[in-house]
């Protein structure tokens, strides 16, 4: 449903007048997390999918060249092209802004790989020794190794192993010297570089900002614990939402993907017509 075709309850009517405004912006920056926003979590990370409604909005706006499209996630920038299936010419944020890339036609995506020095690598290694000791014997909990880090997964354990592992994890190697926590939804990522995607979403910003020659808007809508940190980078005039329950920053909030979706092709709406 867009905006010509009536409210969405599920879209509060302050945030509907938001996207409207945000439509007149000549450029726009829309950037969004991926699982939990456009898609819904599953157990299975790798059986995630974009809800239909997202990925027909993400087409509409990726087909305006006022609007930069990126998706920003914690995961690696390869399979969060694999997953999400961008539209060509969607900027790729992954590892939480340890990694970019660019889609540049139907199932391609060129990537900046994240390299490792050598001491990040040995404290890399040391990391996945270590959370692989916390994961065993913990049915359901186990580690997935990424370009700058590790993550300790714990979606589908039970409720006491799940709550050891994690505060194992936060006690132990996420203090380490070098490293850097970040706390999310039944997951507790270690990185051996300093990332964020705040900072990820104010370099983005500030390239097309260099690029238009003038200020540039922000559209960010993201649902984990990581995505307060990317709220936190936006400036008045910007719109923010959070998926999905939880305590936020974020100004405005919607329940689940497809009313973001319903959102996201408002604001396609509104710029076609414009």
């Amino acid at each position: 449903m867009t905006a010509a075709d009536g409210a969405s309850p599920a879209v509060p009517e302050p945030l509907r007048a938001a996207v409207a405004a945000l439509a007149a912006s000549a450029v726009v920056v829309v950037a969004l997390d991926f699982d939990g926003t456009l898609a819904h979590l599953a157990d299975d990370p790798q059986a995630v999918a974009p809800v239909p409604s997202a990925t027909t909005a993400l087409r509409a706006l990726a087909a305006d060249d006022g609007v930069v499209l990126a998706l920003v996630s914690g995961r690696p920038a390869g399979e969060l092209a694999r997953l999400a299936e961008p539209p060509p010419g969607t900027s790729l944020v992954g590892s939480h802004g340890a990694e970019t890339g660019r889609v540049t036609a139907p199932g391609v995506a060129v990537l900046d790989d994240a390299v490792l020095t050598a001491g990040e690598s040995t404290l890399h290694e040391r990391l996945a020794g270590a959370l692989a000791g916390i994961a065993e014997g913990r049915t359901g909990v186990w580690v997935e190794h990424k370009p700058v880090g590790l993550a300790l997964h714990t979606r589908l354990a039970a409720p006491d192993d799940a709550e050891a592992a994690t505060q194992e994890a936060l006690a132990g190697p996420a203090a380490w010297p070098g490293t850097h926590a970040l706390h999310g939804k039944d997951v507790v990522e270690i990185s051996v570089r300093r990332v964020s995607k705040g900072e990820a979403l104010t370099r983005l910003r500030d390239a097309v900002t260099e690029e238009t020659g003038r200020p540039v808007p922000v559209l960010y809508a993201g649902d984990d614990v990581t995505d307060e940190r990317a709220f936190a980078a936006l400036r008045p005039g910007d719109v923010s939402i959070k998926v999905g329950a939880g305590e936020t920053l974020a100004t405005f909030r919607v329940p689940d993907p497809e009313a973001l979706a319903v959102v996201l092709g408002d604001l396609a709406a509104a710029r076609a017509s414009a």
